[in-house]
């Protein structure tokens, strides 16, 4: 399993149908991805989303996966309207593949990425002293914290040709 429950939060952007066929509805959506950060300043990457029944609250046991929306991002660099970021990249999202049945064609897919400080609520499960926050927004406008991002490389710097792992800090409650 993926992330910490540290936080629950309504996201109003993850809307779905009936699930129909899998082993109960998806109930809890926990992000997690990987970003890379291209020579020319533009990244690439994915975020996944994995879906959890309700049976998932108690334990957090991987039995109650139901699963998963892998989206594809393509960013530009932009100037971060993000109070919390440092850097900001403009995104073009696609669901690039899934196994969930009945989900609505607007899953998640964010609209800008950026990079920064950790949320206060999620410094203290920080994974390593280096992590920083990540943050998407749907609208450009207003910002959501998501985890915890550090690099995979030799720096904690947003340099090009950097990779970095995206991890859940909060986990999402859907609404029905």
């Amino acid at each position: 399993m993926r992330g910490t429950l540290t936080g629950a939060a309504l996201l109003a952007p993850l809307s779905l149908a009936a699930c129909g066929g899998q082993r109960g509805e998806p109930a809890f959506a926990v992000p997690h991805g990987s970003l890379q950060v291209e020579e020319d300043g533009s990244v690439s990457g994915y975020q996944v989303w994995e879906l959890f029944s309700r049976k998932w609250r108690k334990k957090q046991d991987p039995d109650t996966h139901l699963c998963a929306v892998v989206i594809e991002l393509d960013g530009i660099p932009d100037d971060p309207s993000c109070a919390s970021c440092e850097a900001a990249w403009l995104l073009s999202a696609e669901r690039l593949e899934t196994d969930c049945t009945g989900l609505s064609e607007g899953f998640g897919e964010p609209a800008a990425f950026g990079f920064g400080d950790l949320p206060a609520n999620l410094v203290e499960a920080a994974p390593a002293s280096s992590t920083h926050g990540w943050y998407v927004s749907w609208d450009n406008t207003a910002w959501e914290p998501l985890g915890y991002a550090w690099s995979e490389g030799e720096t904690a710097e947003w340099a090009s040709g950097e990779r970095w792992a995206l991890d859940a800090g909060l986990v999402w409650e859907l609404s029905p």
